[in-house]
């Protein structure tokens, strides 16, 4: 009986491989989109988080406990890290506004409530969009150069500028920042996301499958 189940399939191990490293290093191949990529691990039916650090890495395998491994491709990973902050970056929009609004109206207790939820949406969102332009395979560029990267640049000024309003009790200006500038970038960001997807979708398939029956 097999300890090992890939993408739910039973995986054969090789009698040498005594680590759960070792093993990682084996189903993990190939370069560029295609390349096969570990996304989840569980053992024993515990998920495994971790399972990229040193002591995960070290751990010996027990013959007795099974080892349920989830893989895809470095493209497919990109792609719903893409899906990720596209899913959210539209309904940011209409956070600022109301955001805007609410500081408008000196509703401050509201304003700064929304407004803190917003600025961390949005620093998630950026170091998400960051992490994928690293992981990123060079055959299939993100499109975050020009104009992408001039986007994410005027928002990074936009939201230093709201700040510093912020800590200079401008409330007036931070409402203006919110929804005449960071509003209207919000969706040109969405769009740079929307369009490389859409160019992943026509650029790539599914090769795990043929890949791990190869």
């Amino acid at each position: 009986m097999s300890i090992c189940t890939v993408n739910g399939l039973p995986h054969e191990l090789d009698a040498g491989l005594e680590t759960w490293g070792q093993l990682l290093t084996t189903l993990e191949q190939g370069a560029g989109p295609a390349r096969l990529v570990v996304a989840a691990v569980r053992f024993a039916g515990v998920d495994q988080p971790t399972f990229r650090e040193p002591e995960a890495l070290a751990l010996k395998f027990r013959r007795s406990a099974p080892i349920d491994v989830e893989l895809s491709t470095a493209g497919e990973l990109v792609a719903s890290a893409r899906a990720a902050v596209l899913g959210c970056l539209e309904a940011m929009a209409e956070s600022a506004r109301q955001t805007a609004e609410s500081f408008r109206l000196h509703d401050l207790s509201r304003a700064h409530r929304g407004l803190g939820e917003f600025v961390a949406t949005f620093q998630l969102l950026a170091s998400l969009t960051a992490s994928i332009k690293d992981k990123e395979p060079a055959t299939e560029p993100l499109g975050l150069e020009p104009p992408g990267a001039d986007c994410l640049e005027c928002l990074g000024v936009s939201l230093s500028a709201l700040i510093d309003f912020d800590v200079n009790e401008d409330w007036l200006s931070v409402a203006d920042v919110l929804e005449y500038d960071i509003a209207d970038l919000l969706p040109q960001w969405a769009r740079i996301m929307r369009d490389a997807a859409d160019e992943h979708t026509r650029s790539s398939g599914s090769p795990v499958a043929s890949a791990l029956s190869s």
